[in-house]
């Protein structure tokens, strides 16, 4: 049998090795589940490689299914990058990056005072 690795390209070590005690993940997973939350799957990527990862009857990794609300996680990774990058930081205001698209005559001004911080704690909904 192929190892996960050799099917979809992705590195994986131990958590021990990435500076992450395999007994912080347990714990977090039981707690998760004494919370009653249900998981399909779950992997933990850090340092260039997946240190921990599991699937749930009847999910498997090979597979396919619904993945709820990735794309705001995705987003929020996206934005913690760019800021530490440097490109922008939570105090800007979401609306600086969007200035060719947005009349100058009729400017809310909740959109106006809107920051990339509020913007990503998904408080967007509440403005448009």
């Amino acid at each position: 049998m192929a190892t996960a690795e050799a099917v979809d390209g992705i590195p994986r070590a131990s958590p021990e090795s990435r500076g992450v005690h395999s007994s912080r993940i347990l714990e977090f997973l039981q707690d998760e589940r004494a919370k009653n939350v249900e998981f399909n799957c779950f992997m933990l990527y850090r340092g260039g490689a997946v240190i921990s990862e599991g699937w749930w009857y009847p999910y498997q990794p090979q597979l396919r299914h619904m993945m709820h609300s990735a794309t705001k996680s995705f987003l929020s990774v996206a934005v913690g990058m760019a800021i530490h990058e440097g490109y922008f930081t939570l105090q800007d205001k979401a609306i600086s990056f969007f200035a060719d698209h947005v009349p100058n005559d009729n400017q809310d001004p909740k959109l106006a005072s809107l920051t990339v911080e509020e913007r990503d704690g998904r408080l967007f909904g509440d403005y448009i």
